[in-house]
């Protein structure tokens, strides 16, 4: 899967995504069906998903081909990470309702690492299921 994205989006994807991945923690989809998709595990979809964006932009900005999209966030936005950034285990979140300028990133929300956003979604699903 992971040699396939890379291959079609002619990207290298950070060590600290592909671990993450192979040990997907929201595979269990009944588990965590409220946060899954934050972490996407299919290759079309996810495919799919960056050659959208990278074709029609985003709010009216030309997408980066080295921003990879991996998940979604909220309605409308997605987690990605800039392939190309030596700090490449930086997750970052954007929104519909957030202005987007792909040279400006730092001001989006982010997670330093794989590491808190799965600990912040977990936290979400917990949350969400005692509702």
């Amino acid at each position: 899967m992971l040699e396939k994205i890379e291959q079609e989006l002619k990207i290298e994807l950070p060590d600290t995504y592909k671990e993450v991945i192979l040990n997907n923690p929201f595979s269990n989809k009944t588990e965590y069906n409220f946060v899954h998709t934050c972490l996407l595990d299919e290759a079309d979809e996810i495919l799919k998903i960056n050659e959208e964006i990278r074709f029609k932009g985003y709010q009216g900005q030309k997408w980066p081909p080295h921003y990879y999209i991996f998940g979604y966030y909220k309605k409308g936005g997605y987690l990605f990470i800039n392939t190309k950034s030596k700090k490449s285990g930086t997750i970052f979140l954007i929104t519909s309702e957030e202005i987007f300028n792909p040279i400006k990133i730092g001001h989006l929300k982010h997670f330093s690492d794989f590491g808190k956003l799965i600990k912040n979604a977990r936290i979400l699903q917990k949350a969400s299921s005692n509702k």
